[in-house]
């Protein structure tokens, strides 16, 4: 079975709210995840803080976000989503940050290929003209 390559988890801050054990599992698990799509990518950290902003624009209910900032092979993505509810802060930052780092992957793939498009054409060229 192959060993997949964890994202390092620098760390989970909270601010504003108490760092609880279910919070805690609920952050790795959903980390877990994104290991598996820069599993070949090190080096590769995330960082996450957790908590309620200083100031509550929204009167009435509780407002927590959840900030995830990923480097990954000096590459820096920053996710910062707001809710309702602790839980779906975590979920809705750890899907955008999901999305940035597929996309970055994708564009990477399609210069790889790019460039390997032009070196086989470059040395077709120059056997044909041998």
């Amino acid at each position: 079975m192959k060993e997949i390559k964890q994202l390092k988890l620098e760390g989970i801050s909270v601010n504003h709210i108490e760092l609880t054990p279910a919070i805690e599992k609920y952050v790795r698990s959903r980390i877990q995840k994104l290991s598996k799509i820069v599993q070949h990518m090190e080096p590769a950290t995330i960082r996450v803080e957790v908590g309620k902003p200083s100031t509550q624009r929204k009167k009435g209910a509780d407002l927590f976000y959840a900030e995830l900032q990923a480097t990954i092979q000096d590459m820096t993505f920053r996710a910062n989503r707001n809710d309702t509810n602790v839980y779906k802060a975590i979920e809705k930052a750890r899907d955008d940050l999901h999305q940035q780092i597929l996309k970055w992957k994708k564009k990477g793939r399609s210069i790889q290929r790019k460039n390997g498009a032009i070196t086989k054409r470059l040395l077709r060229s120059d056997h044909d003209g041998m």
